[in-house]
């Protein structure tokens, strides 16, 4: 059992990651080919930075599977001096229901941390939400 604890990640970075990767497989519609990566010292994000993180993935992805026709999602969180999170699927615009409230919430939060959220739609269709928070001093 020694040479297990040798090998194993910090636990920071595997709780957050596994937090991340169960939030995703929670939300994302059965069926749709997701793709996750990690970049950066995950373990580093504090705890309160990663429950924020965590609530913005659910969201994001829940409103991300949500699209129409969508077939396709990536999520991509990076960390380095500060916590990027981006969520993109392969179709254009948001349903009604995440606009308002839910994506209000997403960037009242953000702001809150001193970071921001941004929507988009790629020129080739793909929806793209970008969550960043500064890591905490």
């Amino acid at each position: 059992t020694a040479i297990f604890s040798l090998h194993t990640s910090p636990s920071g970075a595997t709780r957050l990651r596994q937090r991340l990767e169960a939030a995703i497989a929670e939300c994302a519609v059965i069926g749709l080919r997701t793709m996750v990566q990690f970049v950066g010292p995950v373990s580093v994000v504090d705890a309160t930075l990663a429950d924020h993180a965590e609530d913005f993935v659910r969201a994001a992805v829940g409103a991300a599977s949500r699209l129409p026709d969508v077939s396709r999602l990536s999520v991509l969180v990076e960390v380095g001096d500060e916590l990027r999170i981006r969520v993109s699927a392969d179709s254009q615009g948001l349903p009604e229901e995440s606009t308002a409230a839910n994506l209000a919430d997403m960037r009242r939060v953000a702001e809150e941390l001193g970071g921001s959220l941004t929507v988009e739609t790629s020129p080739d269709s793909e929806t793209i939400l970008r969550w960043v928070a500064p890591l905490p001093d």
